[in-house]
């Protein structure tokens, strides 16, 4: 059964969790020091606005430079890719 809230007015720690993932991140966040601090916050779903545009960054960056030159190696990519390949 739910805790009634006390005289002083605080509720059970379950209703001000509950309470606190509706409404959501307080603040943006801070954007993450580099990688590894990233892959730590991402694994222990720590998301913010500043983690997830510092992720959604750092990917989009990340397939520009593997891009670069593919089209230029002796093992080229497919253009399309067959049902066969997937």
């Amino acid at each position: 059964a739910p805790q009634k809230p006390s005289p002083g007015g605080t509720r059970d720690p379950l209703a001000a969790v509950a309470g606190a993932l509706r409404t959501g991140a307080r603040s943006p966040g801070r954007t993450p020091s580099g990688l590894r601090e990233a892959y730590h916050l991402l694994m222990n779903r720590t998301d913010t606005p500043a983690l997830r545009s510092w992720a959604m960054e750092y990917v989009a960056g990340w397939l520009a430079r593997s891009g670069h030159g593919m089209d230029r190696t002796a093992m080229q990519l497919p253009e399309r890719w067959g049902h066969e390949g997937l």
